[in-house]
């Protein structure tokens, strides 16, 4: 097991050994870029450079990782921890957007993609991160504007300088859109029928929209008494703050 074994003493050794077994047990990951070249007086274009990055480890594993741990492992199922566990059903719900909202997610989507395939040819594949954030994200969060901005870095200095691709108005804040609205329906339903809620939120952060939601169910939810979980309590303590919460 040569791959285990690596010196504590020597970091250089150490590193070698970490790459060997990345290489043989993970997933490596190689990026060739192709870039426009400029001379740095006159900034006229001279040619096209080829870059290769360094191998990164990326998200992964080779099946020869199995046959290392497979007798260092113990596999097990919840129902082997021999605890009671409610019935879970996950329920997807379907909502349509808001005509005008729809109408504008189908304009900027159309926008981005073509944006996104024209830097695309030009070898710049850092769009693609703003795209789905856009995509995934501003649905959620049409009341407040919103702007896709393209990190560029400048052919000659290599300074990342922020471009705007689009940019979108707020449909109102006093509004309600239609994926709010379903939601508290769902809640209201819920907490008539004794069911208490727990609402999951993936855009908070920089795009919280968190004080929304709690906002919006609480002055139309009445059995409601909602409260925000930082994601600064340990996992841990969550029930029993929530308890707490509850309690009050």
């Amino acid at each position: 097991r040569d791959f285990q074994t690596i010196a504590a003493d020597d970091s250089k050794q150490r590193g070698r050994a970490e790459s060997r077994w990345v290489a043989d047990m993970g997933v490596r990951e190689q990026v060739v870029e192709e870039r426009p070249s400029y001379d740095k007086e006159t900034g006229a274009f001279t040619g096209t450079s080829t870059y290769e990055k360094p191998y990164e480890e990326a998200p992964g594993i080779s099946p020869l990782l199995v046959a290392e741990v497979l007798d260092h492992a113990i596999f097990f199922s919840l129902g082997d921890l021999g605890k009671a566990l409610p019935q879970y059903e996950e329920i997807a719900l379907p909502v349509e957007m808001d005509a005008d909202c729809y109408e504008q997610y189908d304009r900027t989507r159309q926008q981005l993609k073509d944006y996104l395939i024209a830097r695309r040819w030009e070898g710049d594949t850092t769009f693609r991160g703003a795209y789905l954030q856009w995509a995934m994200g501003w649905v959620n969060a049409a009341h407040r504007p919103h702007e896709v901005i393209h990190n560029l870095k400048h052919p000659i200095t290599g300074e990342k300088l922020p471009h705007v691709v689009t940019s979108i108005s707020s449909y109102g804040e006093d509004r309600i859109f239609a994926k709010e609205q379903t939601l508290i329906d769902l809640v209201r339903s819920e907490l008539e029928q004794n069911r208490p809620c727990v609402i999951y939120i993936r855009q908070t952060a920089t795009r919280d929209i968190q004080p929304r939601i709690e906002s919006l169910i609480r002055q139309h939810v009445p059995l409601a008494r909602t409260f925000i979980l930082k994601n600064t309590v340990d996992a841990e303590r969550r029930e029993a703050v929530i308890e707490a919460e509850v309690a009050k």
